[in-house]
């Protein structure tokens, strides 16, 4: 079985895409923004969910990064 990338593997993906970033630091969360202004968030708890709500964490990140 293929492992899950991890918080910081998907920052870097998305910081190569993203046009503007920004932590929301009350949400404890990163927003990315890309050309055509739609966005992304990613959760710091990333790192903690159970691998089910990680695939549908990263299956978001992947229609954002393909649509």
């Amino acid at each position: 079985m293929k492992n899950l990338p991890t918080i910081e593997e998907l920052h870097q993906v998305a910081k190569k895409h993203a046009k503007r970033a920004l932590h929301d630091d009350s949400n404890m969360m990163w927003i990315f923004f890309d050309e055509r202004g739609r966005s992304i968030s990613i959760s710091d708890e990333y790192s903690f969910l159970p691998e089910e709500e990680k695939r549908e964490a990263l299956n978001g990140f992947l229609h954002w990064l393909n649509e």
